[in-house]
């Protein structure tokens, strides 16, 4: 059950993107994100309820791009989409409520959700896909001012980047648990709790 939810999250997050931005390549940016929408929809179903604000942001600009394909802002959604997304992760940090607890708190159970290792470990989360996003809008620039060979070359970065970050999203709780959370609990500081992971 925990998989099949992760895979749902990781595929209404990530699919519309690749999507997009492989379908941008044709020249096309109104096509490719209105089929980007549409398998935001295809995943989503009718469970429209669980969208969380990352995939709100990207279903704004897509819809945007859509409406708006003669505006010169729709070639650049490749740029503007990953710069909104790292603001909106660096933000949510400052004001204290990181980004990735919206997703995580559908892996762990409702003793979890205020636990302060819990929120320390999305903190370090969000701030990696915050740094990562930016870094996406960098290489989204190089990109388009590169020939096609460079440009395609700078995508395969770009995927990269994502797919470790992805490794970092699960690796990293895992760490943390082993080397900073229960080591308090052996020395008497911190109460025991059980994995944090629903059934």
């Amino acid at each position: 059950m925990i998989l099949r939810g992760w895979r749902r999250e990781l595929l209404a997050g990530a699919l519309p993107w690749l999507v997009f931005g492989f379908g941008r390549m044709t020249g096309y940016p109104a096509i490719a994100a209105s089929l980007a929408i549409f398998c935001w929809l295809a995943v989503r179903g009718f469970a429209w309820r669980e969208t969380k604000v990352f995939e709100l942001a990207i279903l704004i600009c897509f819809s945007a791009a859509a409406m708006a394909s003669e505006h010169p802002l729709a070639n650049r959604v490749g740029v503007m989409l990953p710069l909104i997304l790292g603001l909106m992760a660096f933000g949510s940090v400052l004001l204290g409520r990181p980004c990735t607890l919206q997703y995580a708190r559908l892996m762990v159970g409702p003793e979890w959700w205020n636990n302060r290792h819990f929120i320390a470990v999305n903190r370090v989360l969000t701030l990696v896909w915050g740094g990562c996003f930016l870094l996406s809008t960098v290489l989204s620039l190089l990109s388009g001012t590169a020939n096609r060979l460079p440009a395609l070359g700078l995508s395969g970065i770009q995927l990269g980047l994502y797919a470790g970050a992805l490794w970092y999203t699960r690796a990293y709780p895992r760490w943390y648990r082993l080397h900073r959370y229960l080591p308090l609990v052996r020395s008497g500081k911190e109460p025991y709790m059980k994995p944090p992971l629903k059934d």
